[in-house]
């Protein structure tokens, strides 16, 4: 029970802070509003970076450039069809969450299907941000009624309207608000659910073990990729909030200094929190807005450098990290129950239920045989000439000390380690509409080396 009370946490607080926010939005200044709208937008877009890096694994700069195209190629449409329909949102919102998706599609496919380390791939992520921020110095394009001007900006973005016609007014600050708050909190919200769904179990699984998950099946390439397509959706949208709410945008936008405020945002939050980057821009947000006002005599930089660079050493994975942290003490102990309960009961029902499922996903039972399997490296032979048959529907355990070659054998089964001899079955049954498992079996086999494989198909 408390378990499920900690993870319900990650809705119910947001959840609460949501209709905090909606229910002071009418109340506070019109700057303070115009000047916190700009902190939701980019906890928004922390929220984009806390997809790929605290739940898939791989450190992003190149969110802030999904951001800033995201913004522009929203702007464009907006600006040339807010005139005569109004709706801002419905035209910037798709495109900028649409070009986003297609970038980060294009860099991610990159990356993960030329299996990049994580430093490669941060640097190449890095690098294509600092080349959009040259372009753009120099980037000229007239698209209608939209001009972009390189250094000198991209200006006249129309504001967000929501009424229809080309007389509907443009919201007031506190509107703004209100509007960034109820969209962030659908993103938000939607993203917990995809992160709570198969698919995000599959990636925190590539996150921890990206060897692991591949053996079990998945084509981890195109989780990633897909991820990463998503924080582009999620960055593009901020992006495109971003211009509506500033009607300007400039080269400063894919600049440096904004690559790596993101990652703050996401560290002083709480990494793979996902409602942590909203916190992080909050709290870097309203510091800055109230060591700006004269409290820290002119030395706001270095007070707030070093407050920021406090909170990511000293508190457990970031503000919400400890929170979480001090939230599960405060709830019963998750295993008392379990150690009071005495022998564990299985239920044979569900256990089957469990079964069939992975059946029809795994496809064909296949039995695996290997035939004297020898794998060495160097002076090292962890595979000596081992022969075992893996027959689908029952256990089969591994057992020694390590560096007895347990992993290697299995490795070397599957190929991720090329074997120097022996010989490997794979027996798929084929059963074709027309015929039945009582047909005869052919062998297909393929030598390289000292290896003969073979695939046994029914005919």
């Amino acid at each position: 029970m408390s378990e499920k009370l900690y993870y319900s946490a990650g809705w119910i607080f947001p959840a609460i802070a949501t209709f905090i926010a909606l229910a002071v939005s009418g109340l506070l200044d019109p700057y303070l509003a115009f000047v916190a709208t700009s902190w939701i937008i980019f906890g928004l877009l922390g929220l984009s970076l806390d997809v790929i890096w605290g739940r898939g694994g791989l450190l992003s700069l190149a969110q802030t450039a999904f951001y800033g195209l995201g913004g522009y190629a929203g702007s464009v449409v907006a600006i040339n069809m807010a005139t005569s329909t109004g709706m801002t949102l419905i035209w910037a919102l798709p495109i900028g969450a649409l070009f986003g998706a297609l970038v980060a599609a294009a860099l991610g496919y990159i990356i993960f299907y030329a299996r990049m380390g994580e430093l490669q791939s941060t640097i190449l992520s890095y690098t294509f941000t600092l080349l959009l921020w040259s372009l753009t110095q120099t980037f000229k394009l007239t698209l209608g009624e939209a001009v972009i001007g390189g250094d000198n900006g991209f200006s006249n973005i129309p504001g967000i309207i929501l009424g229809v016609g080309p007389n509907a007014e443009t919201l007031a600050p506190n509107g703004v608000f209100a509007v960034v708050v109820i969209i962030s909190a659908i993103v938000y919200f939607f993203t917990r659910w995809l992160m709570q769904s198969h698919f995000g179990r599959i990636v925190d699984c590539i996150r921890i073990d990206v060897q692991k998950t591949e053996l079990l099946g998945y084509d981890i390439r195109k989780f990633q990729v897909i991820n990463f397509a998503y924080s582009g959706v999620i960055a593009g949208i901020a992006g495109a909030l971003f211009a509506l709410w500033s009607n300007y945008l400039n080269p400063s936008i894919f600049s440096v200094q904004e690559a790596l405020l993101v990652p703050i945002y996401v560290l002083v939050g709480g990494l793979g929190t996902l409602a942590g980057p909203f916190l992080g821009a909050l709290a870097i947000g309203a510091l800055s807005f109230w060591l700006g006002g004269g409290a820290a005599g002119g030395q706001t930089t270095l007070i707030l450098g070093m407050v920021l660079i406090l909170l990511v050493l000293f508190l457990q994975n970031g503000i919400l990290g400890a929170i979480g942290h001090y939230w599960k003490r405060l709830l019963p102990d998750p295993n008392e129950a379990s150690r009071n309960a005495g022998t564990v009961k299985i239920d044979s029902a569900v256990l089957e239920t469990i079964l069939q499922d992975a059946a029809e996903q795994a496809g064909p039972a296949k039995t695996l045989n290997s035939i004297e399997l020898f794998k060495q490296f160097g002076g090292v032979i962890p595979v000596n000439k081992v022969s075992r048959e893996f027959k689908p529907g029952k256990p089969y355990s591994l057992i020694g000390p390590n560096g007895a070659g347990k992993s290697s054998f299995l490795k070397t089964c599957v190929g991720i380690y090329p074997p120097e001899g022996g010989t490997i079955h794979l027996v798929i049954p084929i059963l074709p509409k027309s015929l039945s498992l009582t047909g005869c079996v052919r062998e297909w086999g393929l030598k390289t080396k000292n290896l003969k494989s073979s695939v046994r198909l029914p005919c």
